[in-house]
């Protein structure tokens, strides 16, 4: 890392960064809504909390193989595909 330009650190960081944060608020948007969740399907909190824990155990099963298959195809198309795949989904969402 000690040949690379500060332009080319700061982008990096700022799109892991950046990454990060659409991952955390994921998880609070999710989290917010669950009581909502819960009342319009006449459910209870506790039964509709698996929602976070599947969306959790979903992310963690897909890390590592994901992980390993961006170290042969390459890191930046794994994670602009992931953002775009997220906002996509989001949009239809909303």
């Amino acid at each position: 890392m000690a040949g690379l330009n500060i332009e080319y650190k700061w982008k990096a960081f700022i799109a892991v960064g950046l990454s990060l944060v659409t991952m955390v608020m994921s998880m609070s948007i999710s989290a917010v809504a669950l009581p909502s969740i819960a009342a319009d399907l006449g459910i209870s909190l506790k039964m509709v909390s698996w929602v976070v824990i599947a969306n959790s155990l979903t992310v963690t099963a897909i890390l590592l193989p994901l992980g390993r298959l961006s170290d042969l195809i390459g890191r930046k198309f794994f994670l602009c595909g992931g953002l775009i795949i997220f906002f996509a989904g989001g949009l239809m969402c909303g």
